[in-house]
């Protein structure tokens, strides 16, 4: 999997030839024309804003990441954590349409999180954002029920284009 490419659903027997990257699911590549015609416009002048969670247990991330996605006009915050436990919190609080969940954190990691997230807003977009990348640690987190792992260290644009890309497709499907 390479930086323009978010894999969307659980991995599958299917093998990718281009990557390598063994799942199935449809695929979202950024410059690609598919992501204009077939997911959908991502976004819309009467859609109301996306409602964000922010989970990282380093403050400078979390602040980053919120302050960001804050300036979008189709992305509004609406709750940040700094661990697992906190993030299951605010989840309930919010009821969000995207969690960004980081994976090592104090207290309940993003692993031990995730399942409970995807249990109390199994319509939202689940997006494992960490500097971990290895296809064992992907394999897991889409088997847990995370919609994509983006790592971080992805430029500040084509994060929040993913991240649109990913939130069509999800209400494509429904």
């Amino acid at each position: 999997m390479d930086a323009h490419t978010v894999r969307i659903g659980p991995p599958g027997p299917e093998s990718d030839s281009v990557t390598g990257w063994r799942g199935a699911g449809p695929d979202v590549v950024l410059g690609d024309p598919r992501a204009a015609g077939e997911v959908a416009s991502t976004t819309s002048p009467s859609a109301p804003p996306r409602r964000v969670v922010v989970v990282d247990d380093a403050d400078g991330v979390r602040d980053l990441l919120c302050l960001l996605l804050g300036t979008e006009p189709d992305f509004v915050i609406v709750g940040a954590a700094s661990n697992g436990a906190e993030a299951i919190d605010e989840v309930v609080r919010t009821d969000p349409d995207l969690v960004l969940l980081d994976l090592a954190m104090p207290v309940l990691d993003g692993l031990g999180a995730l399942p409970r997230i995807r249990h109390i807003v199994p319509r939202a977009v689940v997006v494992i954002f960490t500097g971990f990348s290895e296809d064992a640690v992907l394999h897991q987190v889409l088997t847990l029920g995370a919609d994509a792992l983006l790592e971080k260290g992805l430029a500040t644009g084509a994060l929040v284009e993913q991240l649109r890309q990913l939130c069509a497709a999800r209400a494509a499907q429904t």
